[in-house]
């Protein structure tokens, strides 16, 4: 959420499952019933050493309700 407004949508995959060969299907398209809005873009960037709320090596999967140059607008 940024300003009120859903943003992205996240799944943290961790890179010992990759490394094993694990799949993921089915993702669920609608987390808790919420309905997402259309998907913008998706990113996929490597956290070597996780973070709070997941702390091991993982991929982070976005997937961006808006658009590349406004994603980058928005500071921390």
């Amino acid at each position: 959420m940024h300003n009120g407004k859903l943003i992205f949508f996240e799944y943290m995959i961790a890179k010992e499952d990759f490394e094993s060969g694990k799949s993921f299907v089915n993702l669920a398209a609608h987390p808790a019933g919420v309905e997402l809005p259309q998907v913008d873009h998706t990113d996929i960037e490597f956290q070597p050493n996780g973070h709070e709320g997941f702390e091991v090596p993982h991929y982070d999967i976005h997937m961006y309700f808006i658009s590349h140059d406004e994603h980058m607008a928005i500071t921390p």
